[in-house]
């Protein structure tokens, strides 16, 4: 029963409560066997590789430093069932020049659009 063994009872509620878990007992079992039950059970996930590609954004805020501090955050934005990921992200590594770029020192603010790939093997 799903009474705390503190409360008090009386003896039509405890077959009350017999007689409804028996019946949702069978009633399970029942579901089971039948025919959508059965098919149910049946239906085996597709075999091989599947991709997903989800689109997302990243925003990096970089202040003055050398790099010493670096700390990232993953949410979702957006309306509902329209959700996109969001990585934000605090490097303070504007101090140090950016010798792969034309530009010596790295921009303030970052933001870029990416994707995340899911791969799932089965």
């Amino acid at each position: 029963a799903m009474r705390p063994a503190w409360a008090p009872i009386s003896d039509a509620e405890v077959e009350a409560e017999e007689e409804v878990e028996r019946r949702l007992w069978s009633a399970q079992f029942d579901m089971e066997g039948a025919g959508h039950g059965r098919s149910l059970r049946s239906v085996e996930a597709p075999r091989g590789l599947s991709v997903n590609l989800e689109p997302a954004l990243r925003l990096v805020l970089r202040p003055a430093g050398l790099g010493s501090l670096q700390v990232f955050a993953d949410g979702r934005a957006g309306p509902p069932g329209q959700q996109v990921p969001v990585s934000v992200g605090i490097v303070n590594d504007r101090s140090l020049a950016d010798v792969y770029r034309e530009h010596p020192v790295p921009a303030a603010v970052a933001l870029q659009a990416h994707f995340k790939a899911k791969t799932d093997v089965r």
